[in-house]
């Protein structure tokens, strides 16, 4: 049986590196990370004898160096849409909205607690789908027969009334 410890050819990259110096670091905070994956990296630096500052700061410099060539589909403008906070229109009494109305914002919209809220026969599926990020707690709802049933359902959430009318 053998006494060598595992580590014990283990390099850290960093640990004659001028780059860990006072003057390069710098204490931040995440917001959004899992609680779960952050323990599980945690453990995982431990049991490497590695510490968390310096496993972040390789994985950050191996993600910025190889980003574009791994992940090209994404770009800043796609992980900007992804953070974006849906249109919210709130508490009216009776709202009419047109296919031109939900495209013209350009973003996804919401309208919560509308006691009545119609939609134009001009708004299709597609645009639906696009404009459309929830219908929350509504009175009433009437909307064209032209969009499937669950393709309709699929963006309400707790609403009384819901009238499916036929288009010409």
């Amino acid at each position: 049986m053998s006494d060598e410890n595992p580590n014990e050819n283990f390099r850290d990259p960093f640990a004659t590196d001028d780059f860990f110096n006072e003057e390069n670091l710098k204490s931040i905070s995440i917001r959004g990370v899992k609680a779960d994956v952050y323990e599980q990296f945690v453990n995982k630096t431990k049991k490497l004898d590695m510490n968390i500052g310096k496993a972040i700061t390789k994985l950050m410099q191996d993600v910025v160096s190889t980003f574009e060539e791994e992940f090209p589909q994404i770009s800043a403008e796609s992980l900007r849409s992804a953070n974006k906070v849906p249109l919210s229109i709130v508490g009216h009494m009776d709202l009419s909205i047109s296919k031109e109305d939900l495209e013209e914002p350009g973003e996804q919209i919401s309208f919560i607690g509308i006691q009545n809220l119609s939609f134009s026969p001009n708004v299709d599926k597609d645009t639906y789908l696009k404009c459309i990020n929830k219908i929350v707690g509504c009175r009433g709802i009437r909307i064209p027969n032209i969009l499937p049933k669950l393709v309709l359902l699929s963006k309400i959430v707790d609403c009384k009334n819901i009238e499916i009318y036929e288009t010409d």
